[in-house]
C-alpha cells in the first residue's frame, strides 16, 4: 500500500470533490473520521475504514486512526482540503526519496506562484514551514512513534508537524499545491473559547523547547501561537481572572525576550494585520521608550512601531450649511504619548484640529491591543476650491510623514455636500470636484425611483 489519507469529515459537502482527486492514485487506504450518522454511507461509498468520533479534540481523533494506517506514507487531512490531479502525479513519482513532503498551502483554492521544490534542513535560514496538516505526508518511519498530543487540544496539529520534522532533521517543500478551506481546526467545537488548560505547565514549557531550538521556523510558531491565545480572548468576559492574565503576560513576555524584534514586526495575522503590535505592547512598555527623529520608536535599532504602521479612519462627516465637519481616529496612540500629533491640510495649509477625551480602546487580555486617538476638524465651504484636497500628517518636532487614510462610512462613493459639488476619498487625499450634469441627473432619477 503506498499511501494512507486519514480525513477527518470537517465538511461532508466538501469530501465527493477530494475524493474524486485521491482516486487517481491507484493504491490508497482511506480512513475517515467524524460522526456516526455517515458511518454506512462512507463505507458504502469509499470502501473506507470508518471511526466514529465527536471531534471534540482534533489529537484524539488523528490518535486512533494509528493502528489501521497501512500505507507507506500517510497524509492527515481534512474534508475540505485537497491536492489537484497533476500535483497528486507528481507527488507519486517524488515521494519515495524522502520522509516528509510539504506541499504549498493555498488559502480558498485561490492560485499563487509556487515556489521551486527544495530539501529543507531544519538548521537553513530560509526554512519554510506550513501549519496545515493536509500539507505534508510523512513516511512510515516518522511517524509510527509519534502521536498528537491531546493536551494541545487544536494546538495539536502544528506541535505534531514541529515535533516531527525537528525529530527527521529535514523535510522536501514539493512544487505542488494542498487547498483548504478552513484553518487546521475542524468546524466542530470551535469556539475559540479559552479554557485554563491553556496556561499550564506543559503549554509553556512547549513555547521554552521551540524557541532554545533557535530555528527561525520554531520562531514563527510561537509567534504563530501566542497570537492564537492572544486571538481566543478578543472581547474576553472573564475567562480568566486577574492573577491568571498576568501570569499569562508574564510568560509571553518572557519567550518574546528570545524572539527578534525584525521577526515580530514583519508578522502579519489573517485574523488581523495588527497584532505585532500586541506582543511589542507586551514585550516593551511604550512609556519607557522614545521616539527617533522621525516618529518612530527603535530597539536597538530595529523599528518597532511607525506613523505608517497605522492609518487615520475618517469615522463621521457633518454636512452642515457653511462648512464640512469631520471626525476622524489615529489608532498609534502610544506615538501620540510620546509626543507626535496628528495635523490635516486643504491644500497644503494646516486646518485647526482638536483632540476628542472619548477615545476608543480594544482589549485583549485586558491589555490595550489598539488605541485609537480622535480628532474633530472643520473645513469651510467657502475655502474649497475645485480640485482642492485635504492630507493628513504625522508630526514630531519638525518632521512630517504623510498618512494613509480609509473612509469607515459608505465606501469610496461620491458624497454631495453641496448641489452642484462633491468630494472623493482615496486612500491618500480627500479630492473635492464638481459634480457633472450627467452624474446630477442620474442622482435625481434614482432619487425619484
Amino acid at each position: 500500500m503506498d499511501f494512507t489519507f486519514v480525513i477527518i469529515i470537517d465538511d461532508i459537502t466538501k469530501l465527493e470533490k477530494k475524493m474524486s482527486y485521491l482516486k487517481s492514485l491507484k493504491t490508497s487506504q482511506y480512513i475517515f473520521i467524524g460522526p456516526g450518522k455517515y458511518k454506512d454511507q462512507l463505507e458504502y461509498l469509499y470502501n473506507c475504514k470508518y471511526i466514529e468520533d465527536s471531534l471534540s479534540n482534533v489529537a484524539d481523533a488523528y490518535n486512533k486512526s494509528f493502528e489501521f494506517i497501512e500505507g507507506r506514507y500517510v497524509n492527515f487531512s481534512y474534508a475540505s482540503g485537497f491536492i489537484n490531479k497533476k500535483d497528486l502525479m507528481y507527488l507519486s513519482n517524488t515521494i519515495y526519496n524522502y520522509n516528509i513532503i510539504a506541499l504549498d498551502s493555498i488559502l480558498n483554492t485561490k492560485k499563487t506562484p509556487l515556489t521551486e521544490s527544495k530539501l529543507y534542513k531544519v538548521d537553513d535560514l530560509d526554512i519554510k514551514l506550513i501549519f496545515n496538516i493536509g500539507s505534508y505526508f510523512f513516511k512510515y518511519k516518522t511517524f509510527k512513534n509519534n502521536r498528537f498530543d491531546p493536551d494541545f487540544e487544536e494546538h495539536s496539529v502544528i506541535e505534531y508537524i514541529v515535533n516531527t520534522i525537528i525529530d527527521n532533521g529535514s523535510f522536501y517543500y514539493l512544487k505542488g499545491a494542498f487547498y483548504h478551506e478552513y484553518e487546521d481546526i475542524s468546524d466542530y467545537n470551535n469556539s475559540l473559547s479559552l479554557k485554563k488548560d491553556y496556561y499550564n505547565e506543559k503549554f509553556f514549557s512547549f513555547l521554552n523547547v521551540l524557541q532554545e531550538t533557535d530555528l527561525v521556523f520554531v520562531d514563527y510558531t510561537c509567534i504563530y501561537l501566542i497570537l492564537l491565545r492572544l486571538a481566543s480572548n478578543y472581547n474576553d468576559k472573564g475567562v480568566l481572572n486577574n492573577s491568571e492574565i498576568e501570569e499569562f503576560i508574564d510568560n509571553t513576555r518572557n519567550i518574546l525576550n528570545n524572539i527578534d524584534d525584525k521577526l515580530i514586526r514583519s508578522y502579519r495575522s489573517k485574523v488581523n494585520d495588527s497584532f505585532n503590535k500586541v506582543l511589542f505592547s507586551i514585550k516593551y512598555d511604550y512609556k519607557d521608550l522614545k521616539l527617533n527623529d522621525h516618529g518612530m520608536i527603535l530597539v536597538d535599532k530595529d523599528i518597532i512601531s511607525s506613523p505608517t504602521d497605522s492609518k487615520i479612519v475618517i469615522t463621521r462627516i457633518n454636512n452642515e450649511r457653511n462648512y464640512l465637519e469631520f471626525d476622524i481616529a489615529y489608532d498609534s496612540k502610544e506615538l501620540i504619548d510620546l509626543g507626535g500629533s496628528i495635523i490635516a491640510k486643504l491644500d497644503n495649509r494646516a486646518i485647526p484640529i482638536d483632540s476628542i477625551p472619548s477615545n476608543r480602546v480594544l482589549y485583549f487580555f485586558k491589555k490595550p491591543f489598539r488605541e485609537e486617538v480622535m480628532y474633530n476638524f472643520k473645513v469651510n465651504k467657502n475655502e474649497i476650491k475645485d480640485n482642492s484636497k485635504i492630507k493628513f500628517y504625522f508630526k514630531y518636532n519638525d518632521f512630517e510623514e504623510e498618512l494613509y487614510f480609509r473612509y469607515s462610512g459608505r465606501g469610496n462613493k461620491k458624497i454631495i455636500y453641496d448641489k452642484d459639488k462633491f468630494f472623493e476619498p482615496k486612500h491618500d487625499s480627500i479630492s473635492f470636484s464638481r459634480v457633472s450634469n450627467l452624474y446630477l441627473i442620474l442622482k435625481k432619477i434614482k432619487d425619484i425611483f
